[in-house]
């Protein structure tokens, strides 16, 4: 049952005054029954009564007389709107403005800007399932307005002290960014059963990006990188999306003076996103010479979303494809594990001690300040790894460059220092020292390694996990997934059942399972059916089983047909007679009489062997034509 309609239940229970004993006493049970129900078992049965229920207050009008709707007090925050539309001349003036309650409320104009930031708090009473209209003006000195776009926000059911972050889509162009507290309703707070599919709402924030220079050599976008006048004038942005959010775009930046060009750029800027569990976040790095209109994307990455708990804060250095790396702060706003049941929620420990990928940051390096432009490279057997050469002034040399390292405890690593002309940065540099390591065991917490070349000289690495999914969310997703998959397949038997007896017949039967797997054919799904028929009939038990089989087989139609041809072919000799096609066929009502079963099966035995050989029979699958 979704969040939506549970939420019309308990409005339903909570605020209606029922003068009737007999209801009066279904609430009190229903009531006290949500107490105790803690897995999705019970939430199904609570869901049955609560069909019944509120059919009885659909259909009552004196019932719905008694029906009050839900206020509630809620602090609506507008923080700030991403990638607004441009309204005049390439810029905008933005405000943002709504009703509620039958007052108007409005935020202060940000001008010339299409990422504000507001932080403006609005105290309002509004009704639960309410949809709110936001508004985003263009303020037009001298004339009228301009709407540059509308978004909705639907009032959840909200329990007092509860906090909403919610990511809202502007129509137009953009994305407007909301918290929601609320003072004051007469909801109790409620726990839900645990859904893998739960969304997840993140804060992004995007520090920096390092040693991106490589990136810069390899694209051919930008010219002339050798200048330090284009590298000091280039502009980076970034794009991140998920399944669940469009893309969005941080504000462009450049390398600030005194910073490393090319290497270099600190945005420190944040974006929301929404995405399920092992989702993927996807980064793209971007950017453009003075003179170009549009940013060209120079390299990507990635991030799977993990199961991140409540509040969770993680900052973390993401690998880029080609070179360099992301630091990011991750806080979770909305996790899988908010409003669900405590004895399913995993400690910090747990979520953990799973181990993820392997990173490999290159921090710094001392010895190396006499040389222009130094670089590392780090060989695991045939896989090297290369930094990009900083030019830089003074010791120590800074890289903070990351990278993926699909490598074991004790793999033996090579790490060489070079020296790149920086007039030629596609030429392998003067070669300068060379030292050894062993990858160290890695566990929760981060581990150094000082590489050292000589008595002066030396690189620090370090190693640390990037957390996956916990072990625990592992075994809450696979039995989640069982439990959906089941309810779906019993709402589907249910509905085909159509003289509601528990069973289904051939044609019931042929119908149901192709809308549990839309590929199958007509034919295969009415041959199917004898396979597993009890007295021409198949219970829910059985119709559960018949589609633990099509996935064993991964639904392929091949699989499926041998498995028929099996069935029928029941003294193993690999070929079907006529009279046992007739006994088989007879169950799937393909034909009226045995004549009409003898001339389908003369016309696809081939060689007049009076039997049916496998190639045989799946020709006949394949081109036989159900009504």
């Amino acid at each position: 049952m979704s969040e939506e309609r549970y939420d019309e239940i308990q409005l339903a229970l909570q605020h209606i005054e029922v003068n009737w004993n007999e209801m009066g006493q279904r609430i009190q049970s229903f009531n006290s029954y949500i107490e105790q129900a803690n897995s999705t078992k019970e939430f199904k049965k609570i869901a049955g009564e609560a069909s019944d229920l509120i059919g009885d207050l659909d259909e009552s009008e004196k019932l719905r007389t008694f029906i009050s709707m839900t206020k509630i007090d809620i602090e609506l925050t507008i923080l700030e709107a991403k990638n607004l539309a441009v309204s005049d001349l390439k810029r905008s003036d933005p405000y943002v403005v709504f009703m509620a309650n039958k007052e108007k409320y409005k935020t202060k104009v940000i001008e010339n800007v299409l990422d504000p930031v507001w932080n403006e708090s609005f105290q309002i009473k509004v009704e639960v399932g309410e949809k709110l209209m936001l508004q985003i003006m263009d303020k037009d000195v001298g004339k009228k307005d301009d709407e540059n776009g509308v978004c909705y926000w639907k009032i959840p059911s909200m329990y007092s002290g509860q906090i909403i972050y919610d990511i809202l889509e502007i129509d137009k162009k953009g994305f407007l960014y909301i918290k929601a507290v609320c003072n004051n309703s007469p909801l109790q707070k409620r726990l839900m059963p645990f859904d893998y599919e739960k969304i997840t709402l993140l804060e992004v924030c995007i520090i920096s990006v390092n040693g991106f220079y490589n990136s810069l050599i390899s694209n051919t976008c930008i010219k002339d990188i050798t200048k330090p006048k284009v590298l000091k004038h280039l502009k980076y942005t970034m794009e991140l999306t998920t399944s669940k959010t469009k893309c969005q775009r941080l504000i462009k930046k450049k390398t600030v003076e005194g910073q490393q060009y090319g290497n270099y750029v600190f945005f420190d800027q944040k974006i929301f996103v929404k995405g399920t569990v092992n989702d993927e976040i996807k980064i793209s790095f971007l950017a453009k010479e003075k003179h170009q209109k549009k940013f060209k994307v120079i390299t990507n990455s990635s991030f799977i979303i993990p199961d991140f708990l409540p509040n969770e804060i993680m900052t973390l250095p993401i690998p880029l494809s080609e070179s360099g790396s992301l630091q990011l702060k991750i806080t979770c706003l909305e996790s899988v594990y908010t409003n669900v049941y405590p004895t399913v929620i995993p400690t910090a420990d747990m979520v953990i001690e799973k181990k993820g990928n392997v990173v490999m940051k290159l921090t710094k390096s001392n010895g190396f300040g006499d040389f222009l432009a130094p670089y590392a490279t780090v060989q695991f057997g045939p896989l090297l790894i290369t930094t990009s050469p900083i030019q830089h002034s003074g010791e120590p040399v800074i890289f903070n460059e990351s990278f993926l390292a699909l490598v074991e405890t004790g793999t033996k690593a090579i790490v060489r220092m070079y020296n790149k002309d920086m007039k030629n940065p596609s030429k392998e540099g003067k070669k300068l020292c060379e030292g050894k390591f062993e990858v160290p065991e890695i566990k929760n917490k981060p581990v150094k390694v000082v590489v050292r070349f000589n008595s002066i000289s030396q690189l620090e690495i370090e190693f640390f996990l990037i957390r996956t999914t916990s072990s625990v969310f592992d075994e809450l997703e696979k039995t989640n997934r069982i439990e959906k998959r089941n309810q779906k397949i019993e709402s589907i038997f249910n509905r085909f059942d159509e003289d509601k007896d528990g069973y289904l017949k051939v044609r019931e039967f042929r119908t149901a399972i192709q809308f549990v797997n839309s590929t199958l054919t007509r034919s295969l799904s009415v041959f199917l059916f004898p396979c597993f028929a009890v007295n021409n009939q198949i219970n829910l038990t059985i119709f559960k089983e018949v589609t633990e089989v099509l996935a064993s087989f991964n639904n392929s139609h091949e699989a499926i047909t041998k498995y028929i041809y099996n069935f029928i072919d029941q003294n193993k000799i690999g070929s079907i007679t006529l009279t046992q096609f007739i006994n088989f066929a007879h169950q799937t009502q393909i034909a009226d009489n045995d004549k009409d079963l003898t001339n389908l099966f003369n016309s696809f035995d081939y060689d007049k062997s009076k039997t049916l050989s496998y190639k045989e029979f799946y020709r006949m699958i394949q081109c036989v034509v159900i009504d």
